[in-house]
C-alpha cells in the first residue's frame, strides 16, 4: 500500500509539474510573440526615424545652400577682400571656389612693387593672418607709392618709376618677393 500512495504522489507530482511546464511554454510563447511585435514595431518606428532624419538632412542642405548663395550675393555686393573671406569661412572651400578667385583677381586687377620695410626697420606692410583666401596678405600702416620696379636694382628694373598709391589701411597680396631678407615685394592690389 505505501508503494501504491508513493507511486499515486508521484504521478500526481509529474502531473502538476507537465501542467507547470505547459503553463510555461505557453507563457514562453506568448513573450515570445510580445518581443516579436516589440521588434517590429521597433523596426518600423527606426524606418520612421530614418525618412525624418534624411528629410531634416535635406533641409539643412538647402537652408545651408540657400544662406550660402545669399552670402556669396553679399560679398560679390559688397567687393571687398574680408566680405570674400568671410563667406569663405562661413561657406567652406567648395563653395564658388573658381568665381571667387576670379573676383579676387578683379578686385586686385593692378600690380607693381613696393617697399614692404625701410633699411632702418620701419614696416609699412603688416601681414594679416585671418583673410581665409589664400595667399599671404598685408595691410599699408602708412601711404605708400607703387613702383614698375624695386628701386637700386637698375640691372633688374631699369623703370622704377612710381605706377600708383596705396592709401592706408589698404590691404594688398603679395606675388613675389625676391628673397626672405628682400626689404621690396611685388604685390596686386586695388586701384
Amino acid at each position: 500500500m505505501k508503494f501504491k500512495i508513493t507511486v499515486s504522489v508521484l504521478t500526481l507530482a509529474i502531473i502538476t509539474m507537465f501542467g507547470y511546464v505547459v503553463y510555461l511554454t505557453s507563457q514562453l510563447e506568448e513573450t515570445n510573440q510580445d518581443l516579436k511585435d516589440y521588434a517590429t514595431q521597433l523596426g518600423e518606428a527606426s524606418a520612421e526615424l530614418d525618412l525624418v532624419k534624411d528629410k531634416a538632412i535635406q533641409d539643412l542642405r538647402e537652408c545651408r545652400e540657400q544662406a550660402g548663395a545669399d552670402q556669396w550675393t553679399l560679398a560679390k555686393e559688397t567687393n571687398t577682400l574680408r566680405a570674400f573671406s568671410n563667406f569663405l569661412e562661413t561657406c567652406g572651400d567648395d563653395c564658388h571656389t573658381d568665381e571667387l578667385d576670379k573676383a579676387v583677381n578683379r578686385l586686385l586687377s593692378e600690380k607693381g612693387y613696393v617697399q614692404i620695410i625701410d633699411s632702418d626697420g620701419t614696416e609699412y606692410f603688416k601681414e594679416i593672418k585671418d583673410l581665409k583666401l589664400g595667399g599671404v596678405y598685408y595691410v599699408a600702416t602708412s601711404d605708400r607709392s607703387v613702383r614698375n620696379g624695386v628701386i637700386g636694382r637698375p640691372d633688374e628694373f631699369p623703370n622704377t618709376s612710381r605706377k600708383g598709391v596705396i592709401l592706408k589701411g589698404a590691404i594688398v597680396k603679395l606675388i613675389d618677393k625676391p628673397s626672405e631678407d628682400s626689404k621690396w615685394a611685388q604685390i596686386a592690389y586695388r586701384k
